[in-house]
């Protein structure tokens, strides 16, 4: 039968590990059957079930932050926000994005970063596609940019950073506190490809060329052209 499990691609062989609903810790595998393809790449099937799902990143608390990632939320859930990722580094300093909205501490209005062209996971009737286009159009390339003000603290703060895919805010791994009230808390369903993570912001040519190498693995069309931007 075989199974698949994520694979890290930059050397520090980081693993997306699983906690489920007993407490158990283990590897994120999945069977060929929870398996999709796109232009024949494969991606996992994330849903709920899991109390959290992580992976631990090296080097900084991405404080600094360029996040691209591919994903294709369920078409049944299109309509409901549901939460994407989340890095937690230092401590009060995390991000959340959902399918809507890039969300930080509580005192902090959330973003909604599809409202200007409607390029988020999440289907609204305002949205200038109709909901047979939205879901046509599913699998998207979603960037997240993240910039913190430098620590002031004596003994400075965490190396780490970690990584949450599809974690509500409310599971209390976190070390921020979210307004919880203001973006939908459930656990994504759909796929998720491919995630890049940068330990700083990007140019706009660089986050460019990283977004059109993805969109032409993955069969994806952005707005505008590749090349051109």
């Amino acid at each position: 039968q075989g199974y698949y499990r994520w694979q890290d691609f930059s050397g520090d062989s980081i693993r997306l590990m699983l906690l489920d609903s007993r407490g158990v810790k283990s590897e994120l595998t999945l069977p060929n059957s929870s398996v999709h393809f796109f232009n024949f790449n494969p991606s996992l099937w994330l849903a709920d079930g899991f109390r959290s799902l992580s992976a631990k990143l090296k080097h900084g608390d991405l404080s600094q932050a360029t996040v691209i990632g591919v994903f294709s939320p369920e078409l049944a859930t299109i309509g409901k926000d549901m939460v994407v990722y989340a890095l937690d580094g230092r401590k009060g300093d995390g991000a959340i994005l959902s399918k809507d909205k890039a969300v930080r501490g509580r005192g902090v209005e959330p973003l909604d970063y599809g409202s200007a062209s409607g390029e988020d996971l999440l289907y609204q009737s305002s949205d200038s596609l109709s909901e047979n286009g939205f879901k046509e159009s599913a699998l998207r390339v979603v960037s997240y940019f993240k910039v913190s003000n430098p620590s002031t603290t004596l003994w400075g703060d965490n190396s780490n950073t970690t990584l949450f895919i599809g974690t509500p805010s409310t599971s209390g791994s976190f070390g921020t506190d979210f307004p919880t009230s203001l973006f939908g808390n459930a656990s994504i369903r759909g796929y998720a490809p491919e995630l890049i993570v940068f330990s700083r912001m990007l140019t706009p040519d660089e986050r460019r060329k990283v977004e059109s190498y993805l969109a032409v693995k993955y069969g994806i069309t952005l707005k505008g052209s590749y090349l051109d931007s």
